[in-house]
């Protein structure tokens, strides 16, 4: 029951965002690596492809998600 409310919420918060269509340039904005190191979307751009992931360490779901992330970074970093 929790996955299904979490997958609803996820859905709502989605579809309340203004759509980036598909060649449009996405918004810039910056965050901060877990070094501490601030990183902007737009140091990026040129690039191959840019993959994001946002997610927390209280996150059950997210903490699996890592070593698919890492395996994907190893195959692709290049």
């Amino acid at each position: 029951m929790k996955k299904i409310i979490l997958i609803l919420a996820m859905l709502f918060s989605v579809s309340s965002l203004n759509a980036i269509e598909m060649g449009q340039k996405a918004i810039d904005f910056t965050g901060t690596t877990l070094d501490g190191k601030k990183i902007s979307l737009s140091q990026f751009q040129g690039k191959k492809a840019v993959w994001l992931t946002f997610w927390a360490t209280w996150c059950p779901y997210c903490e699996q998600e890592v070593p698919a992330l890492k395996e994907l970074h190893e195959k692709y970093s290049d």
